[in-house]
């Protein structure tokens, strides 16, 4: 049904269907509520206070999975942005903050090199560069009305 050449049907229901999506797709998701963006800020803070005391590498492994899915859907959702899922979310992260995806799987991998600390928080100092993922989601562009100041 949806093979045959100019949509479905003939009557054009079809291809305003399409356009509309696309246009939805296009325009992008709906600003992401404060409250949202601050639930997902502390999600992250917790991720890393359990990293922070945890000794079991297999724990180590799965908290530093999940932080790298939770720094880049707060990414997204700061940047209203398309989020996604397995390899849609490296991909949407990609297209929002070049760079970032790459940090989040070099930070996902080293509890496997046997490294503790893998993610770190943003620094306060703006000439340090840690290269952490967590880092790297602190610079990235973030619109002046979804800035914290607290």
């Amino acid at each position: 049904m949806w093979g045959r050449r100019g949509g479905v049907g003939r009557d054009g229901v079809g291809a305003r269907i399409s356009a509309h999506a696309k246009s939805l797709a296009a325009a992008g998701p709906p600003p992401t509520p404060t409250q949202e963006i601050d639930d997902r800020r502390y999600a992250l803070t917790d991720l890393l206070d359990d990293l922070t005391g945890c000794t079991d590498p297999g724990e180590r492994l799965f908290i530093c999975t999940e932080l790298a899915r939770c720094t880049a859907e707060l990414t997204l959702a700061i940047n209203n942005a398309w989020n996604g899922g397995g390899k849609w979310l490296a991909r949407r992260l990609d297209t929002t903050a070049p760079g970032l995806s790459g940090a989040c799987t070099t930070a996902s991998n080293r509890p496997s090199q046997g490294r503790r600390r893998p993610w770190s928080p943003p620094s306060t100092r703006p000439e340090a560069d840690s290269g952490s993922a967590i880092d790297a989601a602190a610079r990235s562009e973030i619109p002046a009305e979804r800035r914290h100041t607290a």
